[in-house]
């Protein structure tokens, strides 16, 4: 018999430098979703524009349709490493739109205007850079990005696939308790 699980939406956002990261947090996903799902009646699911968005020729930007499109989650993870991205229609890369979108739905929690809260959880790869494939414009721009993140609160720095597959696993773990704790409280207080 099928169980009733809570979903957890984590909104992945990155440029395409960080491929191999996409790939590892998805195996992450299904690694959390196999040790606790059932048990804790949770589970994440991925979303990412690759998979949630269509093509669609709308006479609009990419990084709008991907927008308007990808609807609602629980959980924005940011990821950079030596690229910023590919400008979206109102700011210098569609990962920082995304970004500045999931701080509005922050915004719009904290203000009382939605009723459930957006978590940010924001990684910058050490991993050294490739010789020869390194634009120091693009890498300016995330070095300033990181500083505004970091004047914002907390980010994650990995030095390697395997260390961001860890902290990724240990912070979504945290969020699973984070979240179960929640919904144990609230059933308590009914």
């Amino acid at each position: 018999m099928p169980t009733e699980s809570t979903m957890i939406k984590i909104f992945v956002s990155s440029p395409d430098d960080v491929a191999e990261e996409r790939i590892k947090f998805d195996e992450v996903i299904l690694d959390l979703n196999g040790i606790w799902g059932e048990c804790l009646g949770m589970r994440f699911e991925s979303i990412k524009w690759e998979r949630q968005i269509h093509p669609e020729i709308t006479g609009n930007p990419g990084q709008t349709t991907i927008n308007d499109n990808i609807g609602d989650y629980d959980i924005y993870v940011g990821i950079l490493w030596k690229y910023f991205g590919t400008s979206g229609e109102n700011e210098t890369s569609g990962t920082k739109e995304e970004f500045e979108i999931a701080r509005k739905k922050q915004k719009d929690y904290l203000n009382g205007v939605v009723e459930h809260n957006t978590d940010i959880m924001f990684y910058f790869s050490n991993i050294p850079h490739p010789t020869g494939e390194i634009d120091p414009d693009q890498l300016k721009l995330v070095d300033d990005f990181k500083f505004k993140v970091r004047k914002k609160g907390l980010y994650s720095k990995y030095n390697s696939i395997e260390d961001f597959k860890y902290l990724l696993f240990h912070h979504l773990s945290i969020q699973l308790k984070k979240r179960y704790d929640q919904i144990k409280k609230k059933n308590f207080n009914e």
